[in-house]
């Protein structure tokens, strides 16, 4: 982890280095507010991005951070803006869907330091408050603290956890501050330090560090106190000798200024630096520029670009030598203006009459040629190392005392170890050469050790006898290097070649295709039967320049001018000639020659073949054609293609493309040449796009508008796809590019007629809402009421005639009466239930959570569905144009659910999350097709849309896993007026 200090803000804190991690207790909001401000005021003026979590409790608000913040920060709209920092709610930042999510904590904090620093801010400051934090989450979240706290050390991240004192007892502050690398409370405007074990355990060791350090200062003194008495004893005999000093002083100096080795003296009083024209002249600078200043200034004055870690070495082993009095040797490497150079150094002391050091002379030799020298004769023992563990090939050391060393290859073939031979006193020469007159004619080979290759046949330790190619050569000390390699399998490959040779040239006169040869000199001396065939004339007609004459005339002279170039170059030739066959048509056929070389690059045959290709000639004049008839296509649908290669920058486009940006043809070769006509305000849009594509090897397809030259703007849509190679590298760009200014325009038309369509759908339904409202009101009010009074005068009709009429007559009027009054009551039963489905009253009295659940019974009720309704919102704050929305729409999925679903079970929740009011409708039915969702015979679908669009909400419809539908309306709430 980097040392750089950060500055904190906060006085009793400091500066701190990156990767602190501590916490604060506090007693009031605003002893918290006066912490957190100058800490987040910091961080912005350091270029850190900052991130503040707010319990967004009583105790503070995001406003009232926001607001605390603001009157330190007079821009802070503007970091905002920028997005410099973000202050944020806590029960956001640690709870997901109400449950403490740590795990996702400690992911977030890791994704806002990477972005903070891809972003280029120096790192991130960050701070958490726990005043929402209960009883039951304390351990997991102590757990979490500690993580976060092994975490950060190497993280260019400073956090501050905020703590409340009056939440946080005893047990609960030492966990903190365990938890932390310290601890800082402000208790009525006064600081307290509360320092972690560890830092204490820390402090008492450097006190005691410190002790011993003082200890030994006074050793010291008492030592330096008896060495100048003994000094003072000696002051006699140092003045009798200054004379001889000085004189061999001065001889001194003429030796080291004439001496060709660099002396550098480095004076102990004064810390001086002193060296001679030799140090001067390797640096470059003259002696006076070096001479007499610290050693420091000496270096920055050489021009040596060496760090102070490296000079800080130096000065340790000088002060080393002055300390001991010892001398010693060393090496540095330092980066001279010449080049980097390696010098030996040896220190000596430079001793006063009695043993005291009062200087050092150094004595350096330039060593970086034979530093040099040693890494590449290290470098090349190695290679060679490598070579001889590593080669194919078997090696083997041979002495007058047997083999001496061997590589692994030799080992795995032969099958005997060199530590089995040693140790086992084998003869090898007996195991591998079992009999005597053949192992004498080896013996004699290894030892004329002439360098002369041999095919040799050797016995290995499992039984098997192989072939060996075999050289011996002799070392300056008389040792033989045999080298051998396993030739079994070539000499085995090569008995199968003799055989093979035999079969080819049956093969070559039977296969289809057309071979010939050549002798070094163009001579064609050989045709395959195919080739005999396919033209209709006799070997002897086509040896020589004989074939020329079954080609083409037009053809000949370039086919023997080509044949003659690459006979004089020896370079492959390949060419097209048409040929006449057998039944005198010409065709256009392939010829390919190349040369057959020995093993010293000669020439010694030419192999030719060649290959009909009519079908492919006549393939490629429809390709053609089919390109410019793509072409054609292109112009009239104003479509252009491009290819980029990846690799090379280089684009291609087609010439529809060049016409779209309003450029000639073959303009644009570059990617990014046409980068100029694209409108400034797209570019950014464009490039970043086209990167991420590139980047994640995705499709791509964005709109973006071009200025031509001539002033015009049109508007264009590009499609692209990225190809990789194996390895998964994108190596490749290509897609087409459209011309839909005019496609745009109609779909800026059509948007606005759409909207002025759905402005008079919305006032038609609004329209039909009030029209049926009034006349469920003269329904219900006036029908009703005349139904009513008919049913009353019926039963009062009745009794009188039950009074007044003979038996014989009541008995036929009464049940006619009845039946009337049993008719009347189920008018007025329909005339209820028309009034109500034209504008349920229920909706208007008691609000649409009560009219949903008064809907669900009706629904169970009328269709024997079991349905179930979770309407536990108390109010929906949506107007009234709204809920009529959303009821409509649910007696429309109801009315669906019954005609369709083939469900035996609904359920309906009503929710308020994140200012929505949100109405889910779920049945356990066959569940609805796509074909069915996107059906133009599906109106009641396209009219519930229709009514979410216009109540300013949306609506999905999905099937379930298992069956099923699910039908969600989502409409933005009204917020209640204080």
């Amino acid at each position: 982890m980097t040392p750089e200090l950060r500055k904190t803000g906060i006085s009793v804190v400091g500066d701190a280095p990156w990767g602190t991690h501590f916490c604060h207790f506090y007693e009031t909001k605003q002893d918290l507010l006066d912490t957190l401000v100058p800490y987040f005021k910091a961080g912005l003026e350091s270029r850190e991005f900052c991130l503040w979590v707010v319990s967004d409790s009583d105790l503070i608000t995001l406003e009232e951070a926001k607001g605390a913040l603001a009157q330190a920060v007079p821009d802070l709209e503007r970091h905002l803006s920028n997005e410099n920092i973000e202050i944020l709610n806590g029960r956001d930042w640690y709870f997901e869907k109400s449950v403490l999510n740590l795990e996702r904590v400690k992911n977030a904090w890791d994704a806002k330091l990477k972005r903070a620093l891809a972003r280029g801010y120096e790192g991130l400051r960050a701070s958490g408050d726990t005043f929402w934090l209960a009883e039951q989450d304390w351990k997991d979240f102590f757990a979490y603290e500690k993580q976060v706290n092994d975490w950060i050390n190497d993280q260019t991240m400073t956090v501050m956890c905020t703590y409340p004192l009056a939440k946080s007892g005893a047990t609960e502050v030492l966990d903190v501050v365990q938890a932390h690398q310290f601890a800082i409370a402000r208790r009525q405007g006064e600081w307290e330090v509360i320092e972690s074990p560890q830092l204490i355990q820390a402090k008492a060791e450097i006190k005691k560090l410190n002790e011993e350090l003082e200890q030994r200062v006074v050793e010291r003194t008492n030592e330096l106190r008896l060495a100048n008495e003994e000094l003072r004893k000696e002051i006699a005999e140092r003045k009798q000798a200054e004379a001889l000093l000085h004189a061999k002083e001065q001889e001194f100096r003429a030796i080291v200024e004439s001496a060709p080795d660099q002396i550098i003296r480095y004076d102990r009083e004064f810390r001086r630096v002193y060296v001679n024209p030799a140090v001067a002249e390797a640096f470059g600078v003259p002696v006076e520029a070096l001479t007499g200043k610290p050693m420091g200034t000496v270096v920055q004055d050489a021009g040596v670009d060496v760090n102070e870690d490296e000079l800080a070495q130096l000065r340790q082993r000088i002060e080393a030598v002055f300390d001991n009095g010892k001398s010693c040797e060393f090496e540095i490497t330092w980066p001279l203006p010449a080049g980097r150079k390696t010098f030996s150094i040896r220190a000596f002391p430079e001793l006063d009459r009695d043993g005291s050091v009062i200087n050092v002379l150094g004595i350096a030799r330039d060593i970086t040629e034979r530093r040099s020298a040693e890494d590449e004769l290290r470098k090349e023992k190695e290679i060679l190392e490598k070579i001889f563990a590593n080669t194919p090939v078997m090696i083997g050391f041979v002495g007058d005392d047997g083999v001496r060393l061997v590589n692994p290859e030799w080992e795995r073939t032969i099958g005997w170890t060199l530590k089995e031979l040693q140790e086992q006193n084998v003869d090898i020469f007996v195991e591998a050469y079992p009999d005597p007159q053949y192992r004498q004619e080896v013996l004699d080979f290894v030892a004329a050790a002439a360098g002369e290759w041999a095919d040799l046949k050797i016995k290995v330790r499992d039984g098997r006898v192989i072939d060996a190619a075999c050289a011996v050569v002799r070392l300056s000390d008389g040792t033989k290097v045999a080298i051998a390699q396993d030739i079994t399998e070539r000499k085995q490959a090569e008995n199968v070649l003799r055989r093979s040779e035999d079969h080819l040239r049956f093969v070559l006169d039977t296969t289809p295709a057309l071979i010939h040869t050549g002798r070094p000199d163009g001579y064609l001396d050989y045709f395959n039967q195919s080739w005999l065939e396919y033209v209709g004339r006799s070997l002897e007609e086509l040896q020589g320049w004989g074939w020329t004459a079954s080609i083409h005339p037009d053809d000949v002279e370039g086919i023997v001018n080509g044949w003659r170039a690459s006979l004089a170059s020896g370079e492959p030739l390949q060419y097209e000639a048409r040929v006449r066959r057998a039944d005198g048509e010409y065709r256009w056929v392939l010829h390919r020659k190349v040369p057959l070389r020995d093993e010293q690059g000669n020439i010694v045959k030419w192999h030719g073949s060649s290959m009909d290709i009519e079908d492919r000639k006549q393939a490629e004049e429809k390709l053609l054609l089919s390109e410019r008839q793509l072409a054609e296509a292109q112009r009239l649908a104003h479509v252009g293609s491009f290819a980029w290669d990846l690799r090379t920058n280089v684009v291609t486009w087609s010439d529809e493309l060049y016409r779209i940006f309003g450029l000639q043809p073959g303009a644009n070769n570059v990617a990014g040449d046409a980068t100029p006509l694209i409108h400034p305000e797209d570019k950014d849009l464009v490039t970043q796009t086209v990167k991420s594509a590139v980047k994640n090897k995705l499709p791509y397809s964005i709109y973006y508008r071009v200025l031509r030259h001539d002033g015009d703007e049109r508007i264009v849509q590009s499609r692209g796809n990225i190809l990789s190679d194996e390895r998964g590298v994108a190596i490749r760009a290509f897609g087409a590019t459209q011309d839909v200014t005019e496609l745009k325009r109609a779909e800026e038309k059509l948007r606005g007629t759409t909207k002025q369509l759905r402005a008079l759908s919305a006032r038609v339904q609004s329209a039909r809402e009030e029209e049926g409202t009034r006349i469920a009101r003269e329904i219900h009010d006036e029908l009703g009421s005349a139904l009513t009074s008919l049913r009353w005068e019926l039963e009062e009709l009745g009794q009188d005639i039950g009074v007044s009429s003979g038996g014989s007559r009541l008995s036929e009027l009464l049940p006619k009466i009845e039946a009337m009054i049993r008719l009347t009551d189920t008018t007025v039963n329909s005339v209820r239930r028309i009034a109500s489905e034209l504008r349920p009253a229920v909706l208007d009295d008691l609000g649409l959570v009560e009219a949903i659940d008064w809907q669900a019974q009706q629904f169970q009720a009328r269709t024997g569905i079991l349905c179930r309704c979770d309407c536990s919102l108390e109010k929906a704050n949506l107007s009234q144009e709204q809920a009529t929305a959303v009821f409509r729409i649910l007696q429309e999925a109801l009315t669906n659910i019954s005609r369709h679903a083939e469900a035996t079970e609904v359920e309906i929740v009503i929710e308020e999350h994140d200012a929505q009011f949100i109405l889910t409708v779920q049945d356990n039915g066959r569940g609805i097709t796509e074909e069915e969702k996107l059906g133009l015979k599906s109106l009641g679908l396209l009219g519930m849309r229709e009514r979410a669009q216009l109540a300013g909400g949306t609506l999905s419809i999905d099937p379930i896993e298992g069956g099923g539908t699910s039908v969600t309306v989502r409409v933005p709430v009204e917020r209640e007026r204080a």
